[in-house]
């Protein structure tokens, strides 16, 4: 609660959050922030996936859920340590399952990523027409 009021300085200036909570995240939370909309005929899902490679995004239905999995790697040279201050990029696999139920048409789920946003379309099953009672003729 202290590190929130104003003028607060310790004698090590810089380092003054090093070790708060906030330092060893565990809550991931804010990754994988997802916007979904829906309309008549789709739902829309906006996934925010910064800094990651399309290549490391894999997406898919099971069991009635919208199934996003990402995997944040790297960009280190072997061999080399570096010896981090403080080190906020998260690296591994998430996964994100949203309940979309059986009604959607996966053949024409679509999806894009562009500027560190996942755009997914799921089209839904468009409803039959109710047909009208036919009675069958007794001969």
């Amino acid at each position: 609660m202290s590190r929130y009021l104003p003028n607060r300085r310790n004698y090590l200036g810089l380092f003054d959050d090093l070790f708060d909570e906030d330092f060893l995240p565990s809550n991931h939370a804010n990754f994988m922030r997802t916007d979904i909309e829906e309309n008549e005929n789709e739902y829309v899902f906006n996934v925010e996936a910064p800094g990651v490679n399309k290549e490391n995004i894999k997406v898919h239905v099971d069991d009635g859920y919208l199934v996003v999995n990402v995997s944040y790697k790297k960009n280190s040279e072997e061999g080399s340590k570096k010896n981090y201050l403080r080190k906020e990029r998260v690296e591994g696999t998430y996964q994100r399952s949203f309940y979309v139920g059986d009604k959607i048409d996966e053949s024409k789920i679509s999806a894009e990523y562009v500027d560190g946003v996942l755009r997914i379309l799921v089209p839904k099953q468009k409803e039959e027409e109710k047909q009208e009672k036919k009675y069958i003729t007794i001969k």
